[in-house]
């Protein structure tokens, strides 16, 4: 036989003690129950007003700016003052940070309570004297044992001033202008 109407679906539910598997129907209820938990997941930006440029370089480590929370319900994650706080866990982290005319450089996170160097980046070149831009991608998992502070680091060899942190595109319909990324996904 089977279960009569369309309220849910046939699902496996063990063994009957004699190595016998039993096979029940689900409800609906049961079957959109969360059997996994949601992912835990932050994204943040360096994020500015539509045909705001990205600001100034150093020659040297920049921290990028991350001011805005696109999205996050990763439990106790914070973001302050170009800062990330993380608690106690394991994390899969990526973003990527852009540049414009100012040659070589590299994104990277750091750990700022352990002062320690936590993911590279990948090693990136916008040429001073054209009007290039590239981007430093960051992909890579940490572990943290406590809480933990991060930053978005960008080392730099110009000092260009006004546009290369980022030079804005002015898309209206595209809303405002993000010059770098962080998400951060909690894996354990």
């Amino acid at each position: 036989g089977g279960a009569s109407g369309t309220d849910g679906a046939y699902g496996i539910g063990g063994t009957g003690g004699s190595g016998i598997v039993i096979i029940r129907y689900l409800t609906s209820k049961e079957i959109n129950q969360e059997t996994t938990p949601l992912k835990q997941i932050m994204i943040v930006h360096h994020q500015l007003p539509l045909a705001t440029h990205g600001g100034n370089s150093l020659a040297g480590v920049n921290i990028r700016d991350l001011n805005t929370v696109q999205f996050s319900n990763l439990v106790g994650a914070s973001l302050a003052s170009k800062q990330v706080t993380l608690p106690a866990g394991t994390y899969h982290m990526r973003g990527w940070a852009g540049l414009y005319r100012a040659n070589n450089h590299k994104a990277y996170i750091y750990d700022v309570t352990n002062t320690k160097l936590a993911i590279a980046g990948s090693s990136e070149h916008s040429w001073e004297t054209d009007a290039t831009t590239s981007s430093s991608m960051i992909n890579g998992v940490i572990t943290t044992t406590g809480t933990t502070v991060f930053e978005l680091r960008h080392a730099i060899t110009s000092a260009v001033s006004t546009t290369a942190l980022g030079t804005n595109r002015n898309f209206e319909a595209a809303g405002a202008e993000v010059y770098a990324e962080l998400e951060i996904t909690r894996i354990a």
